[in-house]
């Protein structure tokens, strides 16, 4: 019986990583589709003011780079959250073992004359 529980158990680990996994690059391919489509909201915006008049040539420069600007900050945040979640929940769950011991910094002691 135990045998039977023990194999139930492996596969339900297996099956359940392999969907978090598949979810997980899920996410990523998100990321990039809503890059392609501020991308192509902002070029577009740009194309149809740029070919209106001599101001909106102007305009459409001035959406061309805040657009762009917008874009870089948004990919920036993104890389910067998965940096994060990849060292908190891979790195330290691999390498963080409890031993109940505080951590305790060095610190020079002061002598009082």
């Amino acid at each position: 019986m135990i045998f039977i529980i023990e194999g139930f158990v492996e596969i339900l680990e297996t099956v359940s990583g392999n969907i978090s996994n598949t979810v997980s690059f899920l996410r990523v391919g998100a990321f990039a589709l809503s890059h392609a489509v501020l991308s192509f909201i902002v070029f577009n915006f740009y194309e149809r003011l740029a070919a209106s008049s001599i101001a909106g040539s102007l305009s459409a420069l001035l959406i061309m780079i805040i657009g762009n600007a917008i874009i870089i900050v948004l990919e920036g945040m993104i890389v910067a959250i998965q940096v994060v979640r990849l060292q908190y929940y891979e790195f330290f769950n691999k390498f963080f073992i409890e031993t109940g011991v505080e951590f305790a910094p060095f610190r020079f002691k002061s002598k009082k004359i």
